[in-house]
């Protein structure tokens, strides 16, 4: 029985090319042409075009990293244990800074309710003195939790050991994460970051792409009607000199480039979970024509066939989703799917 149901397995899978009735053919056409004419409308509705500022950054005005370490007070009993030494030292030292000795210096707090932590968060070039950006606090001890605890002030610093802001506040955390928390608006800026554009900078690429950065630079000078203003350096890096209408204006310039669309190439990827069994995948990826030996199953492509088209007919052959994986990483190991398949 099992010989039977194997053969009859390999007989389906063999016959990949639909064989279908004039009726259901005339159905599937039909569907055909409404998907296309779907997929038509959706592409021309958002071109394949991007605001510059969406997929790249502007070299000298990127953000900074800032990191800080503090204390955490009021969390009834969920704070650093006895065994905390950083912890007593840090809570130590904060008393006698406002002045406050204890008779015994080897005598520890006994209290609960403190932990250690570190802060961290983003400056951008772009926030003056004043302004507020949101923070993360994360424990360093053996705290159960800092939600709802506050977050004493605490010095941010950046990577050439600089105070650029302060940081203080209520943490909000989740169920799921209740030793790391965010304050929103967490932190002042105290010193901001000096903007490094000159009359020349770079426009660097989110992703690397050669096409993209030839059609930044194209772009850009069709738009400003001049051929010298940008010049694709490599891959990800675009130069740009300043026109000579915008001297002393650079931001001004920024401005109005980043709102400049570009079309992008991008690459076709696969997404497979390999959990789930889910397949995820842009529209235009296709199976290429192939035959294939899959354990007992013989695969047989004769025309480039959607991936989705392709999955399909599997599922409906009775193969398991487990093989489907399997079967696509072949195939993207014999060229038959040119795409990038990701597995997750």
């Amino acid at each position: 029985m099992k010989e039977k149901n194997t053969k009859n397995k390999n007989k389906k899978l063999h016959k990949m090319k639909p064989q279908i009735n004039a009726n259901k053919r005339r159905n599937i056409n039909r569907m055909k042409i409404i998907s296309l004419s779907i997929i038509f409308i959706f592409m021309a509705g958002i071109s394949q075009a991007a605001r510059l500022k969406d997929i790249s950054t502007i070299e000298g005005i990127q953000s900074y990293q800032l990191v800080g370490y503090g204390l955490v007070v009021g969390l009834k009993g969920s704070g650093d244990s006895y065994n905390s030494l950083v912890t007593q030292q840090s809570v130590k030292n904060m008393l006698e800074h406002f002045g406050i000795f204890t008779q015994d210096k080897n005598k520890r707090n006994k209290t609960k309710n403190v932990a250690a932590v570190m802060v961290t968060s983003e400056l951008p070039t772009s926030k003056p003195k004043g302004t507020k950006v949101d923070i993360r606090v994360s424990s360093i001890g053996d705290a159960k939790s800092i939600r709802d605890g506050t977050l004493l002030l605490t010095p941010l610093r950046d990577s050439n050991g600089k105070d650029r802001a302060t940081a203080q506040g209520t943490i909000n955390a989740s169920d799921k994460e209740l030793t790391t928390g965010y304050i929103m608006n967490g932190a002042i800026v105290e010193i901001p970051i000096e903007s490094e554009i000159r009359d020349t900078f770079y426009v660097l690429l989110n992703t690397p792409d050669f096409s993209s950065a030839v059609s930044v630079q194209d772009t850009l000078n069709k738009q400003f009607k001049d051929s010298t203003l940008a010049k694709a350096m490599d891959g990800s890096r675009i130069r740009i000199k300043l026109p000579s209408s915008y001297k002393g204006k650079v931001l001004t310039f920024i401005s109005e480039i980043e709102k400049i669309d570009i079309v992008i190439d991008t690459d076709e990827k696969v997404v497979i979970n390999g959990t789930t069994g889910t397949v995820v995948s842009g529209l235009n990826v296709k199976v290429l024509p192939v035959r294939l030996n899959y354990k007992d199953m013989k695969i047989e492509i004769t025309k480039d066939t959607p991936i989705g088209e392709f999955i399909d007919m599997m599922y409906k052959s009775g193969v398991t989703e487990t093989e489907v994986l399997d079967i696509i990483r072949s195939l993207k190991s014999s060229g038959a799917i040119g795409a990038q398949v990701i597995i997750i």
